[in-house]
């Protein structure tokens, strides 16, 4: 396990990195921690390099740390984000990005534990997938990895963080497989996973990589209240957890 850690004051960044690798060393977990003092020489350093865990301090100088969650998820969809704050006020827009979790300043460890509890749960939520006969060969596709979904006759396209597979199955069979609460099918033709929407813009759905997928017409207010409830549900869980 790799693990970044973002903060621009000196004396935070020093007290999170010592409990991660304490904890580290109790639960006798394998892994290295990096700290950066700025956004900046995070971004630069995964340009070239890749953290599976990302402790990010949002109130940073320069470069925020919801900024660096962005291009962390363009580059890392499956990363675990950790914002440390000050404040709880830009929650909603963090868990916008996925972060698995929010710790409130002065950090402590068992705010670290729990992280790392909640860390534990989406790696291996993560690893869930499904087996779908792509070509000639059965595949296997991790669930957190499927962006979206396009009907295409009797074939779909199913867009993931790697590549787009075309797998011939309809779509109402998939959506059966798939079975999952993330998932919503906002139109006949499309279906998206909500982890990767960053909300509506005039009336579609605009996901973290850029995709613009069209919402039903006569069900626009209902599902878009689904996606906002399936985030408020999300959010919810997290800080019951």
């Amino acid at each position: 396990m790799r693990i970044a850690v973002c903060d621009d004051n000196i004396n935070d960044r020093i007290d999170l990195e010592y409990h991660i690798k304490y904890i580290m060393k109790e639960r006798k977990f394998e892994g290295s921690v990096q700290s950066f003092q700025s956004g900046e020489k995070l971004l630069t350093a995964i340009s070239h390099d890749n953290f599976s865990v990302y402790f990010l301090d949002i109130y940073m100088s320069g470069v925020s740390g919801i900024q660096a969650a962005y291009e962390i998820r363009q580059k890392r969809p499956d990363a675990c984000i950790i914002f440390t704050t000050t404040s709880p006020d830009h929650m909603a827009e963090g868990f916008d990005v996925g972060a698995v979790h929010y710790i409130l300043k002065p950090v402590t460890k068992e705010a670290v534990e729990q992280t790392f509890d909640r860390v534990l749960r989406q790696i291996n939520e993560y690893e869930r997938y499904i087996t779908l006969q792509i070509g000639r060969i059965s595949n296997n596709l991790l669930l957190s990895e499927i962006i979206a979904v396009e009907s295409k006759d009797k074939n779909c396209l199913i867009t993931t963080t790697k590549k787009v597979h075309k797998v011939y199955i309809r779509m109402d069979e998939l959506e059966d497989i798939l079975s999952d609460d993330r998932y919503l099918r906002c139109h006949r033709s499309y279906l998206i996973n909500m982890d990767y929407a960053m909300g509506v813009v005039d009336g579609n759905f605009k996901l973290i990589n850029g995709m613009i997928i069209p919402i039903k017409r006569d069900r626009r207010l209902e599902l878009k209240q689904q996606f906002h409830d399936y985030c408020f549900e999300k959010l919810r869980k997290e800080m019951k957890t």
